[in-house]
């Protein structure tokens, strides 16, 4: 069984101040720290180092050796990857407030922004029933891309971020199995603010779709055919919170798929976020399922 990992790559410029640009404030950053990411990146390390077989889907630019470096690093699949000799890779600027760890984030999609039909025919013509399609929403088309694979008979795993209001109404979550959304997405899809209630809503909007609930410090929830199952946060000390959530939907989708029951397979992805946030990066601070059964928490 593989999973392809269908989603950007994006150059990170994380810049470390003592609090949060406010609108019409200059300050000074105390640091740059470039390193890789994008959702699809960071999801497709975390599969990896949760021990899936993962094949990564996507455009990077004349600038993204040090993209393709980085899966390659951690042992995902590059064989499906494009290069645009013309164009830049997708970047992103991250402000991180130190003390508290809370970051804010700008996207440029760049060669995210390029994923055309033909390609995601070519991509998922390498792959059959059974296997996984892990997406998110920052690159061009995934709604075609996850019909077609929904088609062939793959299990659509779908992080809807960075959530539009087309994207909250969108029918696209017809094809979609598994759905990792924060309480923010919850209420933007639903009007509600209660978790519970959230989930119970789109279980009635998509009966095929499991819900998967992310809570920040209060852990996560997911709603099963049993009812509903809780996995509370494991505490730390966060020095960067960028990409907890991809950590978080990488490892449960990898240890789903390799037949843990959602109760282990929540409470291990949160202890994988718990030593995510411990580091700077995305990608970078990724533990691998070895360092999440080893740790003492």
């Amino acid at each position: 069984m593989k999973i392809l990992s269908f989603g950007s790559l994006n150059i990170d410029y994380n810049y470390k101040l003592d609090h949060i640009v406010a609108p019409g404030e200059t300050i000074s950053s105390h640091e740059l720290i470039v390193t890789c990411g994008g959702k699809g990146l960071n999801q497709s390390v975390a599969l990896r180092k949760a021990g899936a077989n993962v094949l990564h889907a996507g455009i990077i630019g004349y600038d993204g050796e040090m993209l393709k470096k980085s899966l390659e690093d951690a042992g995902v699949c590059t064989d499906l990857l494009k290069v645009d000799p013309e164009h830049k890779s997708g970047h992103t600027i991250i402000q991180i407030e130190e003390g508290t760890a809370q970051n804010c984030i700008i996207v440029c999609p760049g060669t995210n922004g390029m994923v055309d039909k033909d390609y995601i025919e070519e991509v998922v013509s390498h792959f059959e029933a059974g296997d996984y399609a892990v997406f998110q929403n920052e690159i061009t088309n995934v709604d075609y891309a996850m019909k077609c694979c929904k088609e062939k008979g793959l299990r659509v795993v779908f992080n809807p971020s960075p959530m539009t209001r087309e994207l909250a109404e969108s029918d696209i979550y017809q094809y979609v199995d598994d759905l990792f959304i924060n309480e923010v997405e919850g209420e933007q899809m639903t009007g509600k603010n209660d978790p519970e209630q959230i989930c119970l809503d789109l279980k009635a909007r998509w009966p095929q779709c499991r819900t998967i609930l992310t809570l920040g410090s209060e852990g996560a929830m997911i709603l099963t055919e049993e009812g509903f199952l809780r996995q509370k946060a494991f505490p730390c000390e966060a020095v960067d919170t960028t990409g907890a959530g991809d950590t978080f939907s990488g490892f449960f989708t990898a240890l789903s798929a390799s037949g843990k029951e959602p109760k282990e397979a929540m409470e291990l992805s949160c202890k994988a976020s718990s030593l995510a946030v411990r580091k700077m990066g995305a990608a970078a601070s990724i533990p691998t399922l070895e360092e999440v059964l080893a740790a003492d928490f």
